[in-house]
């Protein structure tokens, strides 16, 4: 004897848990994907103030050079310097590294990732 589908009134209820079943599904995913997009606007911000203070070391360094050139500056100066810029940019670095990483999560996240990675077939 076959099974006989389930009367309307037994779907409803199983309609009903799947449906608030994917709107928390939804929800939660939205909730990661807003988290990773707050996240990268913040390393975004990071790194360009890493970038920032990159530029302002070299910037010192390049003076410290000129003033050791001119004989107004020491040696000892010039190598602080370079140490600062050296810091600098590690820490830029990172920053970009940091920044990278989470914009690779979120694009994996919203389902961009393969069309970034991979060129789009049509367009040759």
């Amino acid at each position: 004897m076959p099974a006989s589908a389930p009367e309307p009134t037994q779907r409803r209820p199983r309609l009903s848990r799947l449906r608030s079943k994917r709107k928390r599904l939804a929800i939660r995913w939205l909730k990661k994907t807003l988290k990773l997009q707050r996240a990268a606007e913040q390393l975004e911000a990071a790194r360009e103030v890493a970038q920032l203070e990159y530029q302002l070391a070299q910037s010192g360094l390049e003076a410290a050079q000129t003033r050791v050139d001119a004989k107004t500056g020491t040696l000892h100066e010039l190598a602080d310097a370079r140490v600062q810029a050296a810091e600098r940019y590690l820490l830029f670095q990172d920053a970009d590294f940091e920044y990278e990483r989470i914009r690779m999560n979120l694009l994996r996240a919203t389902g961009d990732l393969e069309n970034w990675a991979l060129p789009n077939p049509g367009s040759k």
